[in-house]
């Protein structure tokens, strides 16, 4: 990156160290190139180690299980299955398409971050965002430790849950798979899962930016509710200057929209089919209890992470809407590929789109165990008051 932008340049050494940043040389000589061809080799290892470790785990298991497995719709190899698959696709997507955003896009954002700061002659609070990067960037290194060490034995204990998950497997099944993965324990092992711990850091990239964004936003309006355009000398100059200054921000707001646009497409795309497919297995299978806590946990983090992501983001949107609350013809703030603003609303829409699955799902589900007992028909006619009355006179 340029001179001007290098005080934020904390973030792209973190992202390089991910695998999710590959440096560009800008001039001809070999310490650029030399560092944009190990920042390749590296976003490489880093993103095809866990890859080709879910499509080893997936081969393994299925030549284990043979026919042993239930590959019904409702048996729980069948949604580990799904899952590794959805995990594959979500792994490729994000080493092409995000490292690219990150590549090509966050340091625009960067440069027109600190040129902001610049024009504005706020260099303290530019000295203060990069502190803030770097504490974030030194932090996030022992949190991806901490959960690639808890992410190990999550992983070991899904696998022994998902070959005891039918009864007809045996202990055979789960031994082939055990020494077959034991042969790769101390090396795949420690590029894999460390691999799949560094997916946090886009999230960590994503709020960290998130946060400066979101400050930005919240001390415009603070300096624009305390300002009194009835007593000011030039009010039409003073409204001119706070409307270049959201213009500025809708800048900002645009160039990181551009570069996490692929994070945030990938949160929702992949997560809410997994979350739908986790309601329909809790919902119509309710025999194995292990497989159940197994889901309940993967769909537990993916909702987390999909609130997280959309609360942030829609309090961006409403402290961006604050200034132009006039313009009701669109809503400020990220989106995702332009189909949709992450607002209040958009909560509001998957929660509604969770609600009618799993009512949808209730209704048509089969109603077992019920007796139902008819009457027989008796064909002799039912005595009348008439008849009886005519009776009793004979």
């Amino acid at each position: 990156m340029e001179k001007r932008s290098c005080s934020f340049n904390s973030l792209l050494v973190l992202l390089t160290l991910s695998g999710f940043y590959i440096s560009i040389p800008r001039l001809c000589s070999r310490l650029q190139i030399a560092r944009s061809i190990l920042s390749l080799l590296l976003c490489l290892l880093l993103a095809g180690c866990p890859t080709a470790w879910y499509v080893y785990l997936i081969i393994v298991t299925s030549s284990a299980y043979g026919s042993g497995i239930d590959w019904g719709i409702l048996g729980g190899e069948f949604f580990m299955y799904g899952v590794s698959v959805f995990t594959i696709v979500w792994r490729c997507f994000m080493s092409v398409f995000f490292t690219y955003s990150m590549t090509k896009c966050l340091p625009n954002f960067l440069e027109a971050l600190g040129r902001h700061y610049r024009e504005n002659g706020r260099e303290s609070t530019a000295r203060k965002v990069s502190r803030f990067f770097g504490v974030v960037c030194c932090f996030s290194f022992p949190l991806v430790v901490f959960f690639s060490g808890v992410y190990m034995p999550l992983v070991d204990e899904t696998l022994t849950c998902w070959s005891m998950m039918n009864q007809t497997i045996g202990e055979q099944g789960l031994s082939v798979i055990c020494n077959q993965i034991a042969l790769w324990r101390t090396l795949v092992f420690i590029v894999a899962y460390g691999g799949n711990a560094l997916l946090y850091v886009p999230d960590i990239v994503y709020y960290g930016v998130w946060v400066v964004l979101f400050l930005e936003a919240k001390s415009f309006n603070k300096r624009l509710s305390k300002h009194n355009f009835v007593t000011s000398a030039k009010p039409d100059e003073d409204l001119e200057h706070f409307r270049f200054g959201h213009e500025a921000l809708c800048v900002l707001l645009d160039k990181a929209n551009v570069a996490f646009r692929h994070f945030l497409f990938a949160r929702y795309a992949f997560g809410a089919p997994v979350v739908l497919f986790a309601l329909r297995f809790l919902i119509l299978n309710k025999k194995n209890v292990a497989v159940t806590q197994t889901v309940l946990v993967i769909m537990g983090v993916i909702c987390v992470q999909m609130a997280i992501v959309t609360i942030t983001a829609a309090a961006l949107s409403v402290q961006m809407n604050i200034f132009l609350s006039r313009l009701q013809s669109g809503s400020i703030g990220f989106n995702v590929y332009g189909l949709f603003t992450i607002d209040l609303s958009a909560v509001l829409m998957i929660c509604g789109t969770l609600m009618t699955y799993a009512v949808i799902i209730l209704q048509f589900q089969p109603v077992t165990g019920t007796l139902v007992t008819t009457l027989p028909v008796s064909t002799t006619p039912t005595p009348t008051l008439s008849s009886v009355n005519v009776t009793a006179e004979e």
